[in-house]
């Protein structure tokens, strides 16, 4: 039972660190389109090497399945700024 409990306590733990990672992504990109909202072109582009770095350090992720990886950079790739 103890050993449950333990199983259950790492995944939760890695649960929530998935979740760290993608917010401190969502974050980034967010100070991004902010700081580059009076000029569109730039802020493409930086939206899309960001979205690069992403995408090959999630791929690099252990813990992150190819289908998370598309949801959140599909996710990613819809933000705009407020």
């Amino acid at each position: 039972m103890e050993r449950l409990k333990i199983n259950y306590k790492n995944i939760l733990k890695k649960t929530q660190t998935k979740l760290d990672i993608v917010n401190r992504y969502k974050a980034a990109l967010m100070k991004i389109l902010e700081e580059t909202k009076d000029d569109k072109e730039l802020q493409k582009n930086r939206k899309i090497e960001l979205l690069k770095i992403v995408n090959s350090e999630l791929s690099r992720n252990i813990f992150f399945e190819k289908y998370e990886i598309r949801v959140i950079i599909e996710e990613l790739s819809k933000m705009e700024s407020k």
